[in-house]
């Protein structure tokens, strides 16, 4: 499979709905439970807030999209100006493949570049390929909150993955 990451545009957005609503109705990967709409995913993905970004894995012979990465916003409040919330979702064919790495590389230098100085990712406790994946590029587990999230009838819990990058530090926030 000849893969390649590109900026994700709005052509990209129903090829990505449809990998993350795979996600939504068999696993707790997400903790929406049902399918987003191509307007939620643009309003979840496309941020156009400084620091934000989204990537997508696609076909460049056929544009199909095989996965997808994105840095949003981290809460609302001012304070967290320099943090971003890194997410990536790819094809089942796409897996273990290496592209979730290259995908997460890619938004951390764009992160740094923009003056982004933490990343963090939410993970469902019981997703041991998202912590291996997030361990093997030098995230830390910071927290984790029991039972916060109920899908597939029965209580989940969350861990706080997170990664300070290397930028100058902020005398103000924005």
């Amino acid at each position: 499979m000849n893969l390649e990451i590109v900026d994700m545009t709005e052509m990209h957005l129903a090829g990505a709905a449809k990998i993350f609503n795979h996600y939504v109705a068999t696993s707790t990967a997400t903790f929406h439970t049902a399918p987003l709409s191509i307007k939620e995913m643009t309003d979840e993905i496309l941020c156009n807030q400084s620091g934000c970004a989204a990537l997508a894995l696609i076909d460049p012979e056929n544009s199909t999209v095989h996965g997808y990465g994105a840095l949003m916003p981290f809460k609302g409040r001012c304070a967290y100006a320099y943090t971003r919330e890194i997410s990536v979702f790819l094809s089942p064919e796409a897996t273990s493949r290496g592209w979730g790495e290259r995908i997460i590389h890619r938004l951390e230098e764009f992160a740094t570049k923009n003056g982004i100085h933490c990343l963090i990712a939410v993970i469902c406790e019981e997703n041991d390929s998202s912590q291996k994946l997030f361990t093997r590029l030098n995230y830390t587990c910071c927290g984790s909150l029991k039972e916060v999230g109920f899908k597939f009838a029965r209580w989940l819990g969350i861990q706080y993955w997170q990664k300070p990058l290397d930028i100058p530090e902020k005398n103000d926030a924005k």
